[in-house]
């Protein structure tokens, strides 16, 4: 109670609660672009199923014990798991790659905002994309002009 984040009006912010909440235009700030760390991206064509979103609870579940127990320095950074849907922003599916509406990015969104994007579609590939990226063989793409797009099916605007 009480730690507020912007926004004020008593709106809806059912993704503070959800485990794997979605990446909109209301939550994407607070969960991902202004975390710190990086942000594991599911990307389904619509929303993902309960088995998906499950799976992707336990990979969250498993990456974080494995930051807690790194005693090494550096440790890897913070890991914040979001889904999105690429038929209600299609602009998002441009930008990462997911052109079937289907796959997975691992997202930084400091400085020169990158996403490493996972090769196969489907939740089974999300271990091995999110492993790559932390041990550096990501293959790291530069989003074109340092801009997230607008949200919605129609929106061309820019953040």
């Amino acid at each position: 109670d009480g730690a507020g984040g912007g926004g004020g009006g008593g709106g809806d912010r059912a993704w503070e609660n959800a485990e794997i909440p979605e990446f909109t235009e209301a939550s994407h700030r607070d969960i991902c672009t202004d975390k710190e760390g990086l942000c594991v991206i599911f990307i389904a064509p619509q929303a993902p199923s309960a088995t998906d979103l499950d799976h992707l609870a336990e990979l969250k579940g498993k990456f974080t014990a494995q930051a807690i127990a790194q005693k090494r320095s550096p440790k890897p950074p913070a890991l914040n798991w979001m889904w999105l849907s690429a038929g209600a922003n299609p602009q998002f599916a441009d930008l990462f790659g997911a052109e079937e509406g289907a796959g997975a990015v691992v997202f930084n969104p400091h400085k020169k905002m990158r996403f490493a994007r996972g090769e196969k579609p489907g939740v089974e590939a999300v271990e091995e994309l999110v492993q790559g990226a932390l041990q550096g063989d990501g293959r790291w793409k530069m989003v074109k002009g340092q801009k997230l797009p607008g949200f919605g099916a129609g929106s061309r605007d820019e953040l």
